[in-house]
């Protein structure tokens, strides 16, 4: 939503254009909900379309867009590092409560 609110004042941004362009940072879309309740515009039909959506593949290519992408990488570069590092803690630590109790309910059933 940062990079959306970054990109209004220069962009005529739609709930629509919005839309495509979070499908292009992520890879798929968002709650559609989310996008026309902070970028929609009553009264607005489909008549009335953003003249930017012409300028996707330029909007794409911005400065802020490609911050944006260099961000969300390097948060999931992190979180992937997070989930190896504390993968590694629960393996050094034994197993965790949930797996002792698991292995005794099934060597309980046998």
């Amino acid at each position: 939503m940062r990079l959306l609110d970054q990109l209004q004042g220069s962009v005529d941004l739609t709930a629509t254009l919005a839309a495509r362009i979070t499908e292009r940072l992520l890879g798929r879309a968002i709650d559609r909900s989310l996008l026309l309740a902070r970028y929609g515009t009553k009264n607005r039909t489909a008549g009335d379309k953003s003249q930017d959506f012409g300028r996707l593949d330029e909007i794409v290519a911005s400065s802020v867009f490609l911050a944006a992408v260099a961000e969300l990488e390097e948060t999931l570069a992190a979180a992937k590092r997070m989930r190896a590092e504390l993968k590694i803690q629960a393996m050094e630590g034994g197993p965790t409560e949930a797996q002792r109790l698991l292995s005794e309910s099934a060597k309980a059933l046998q």
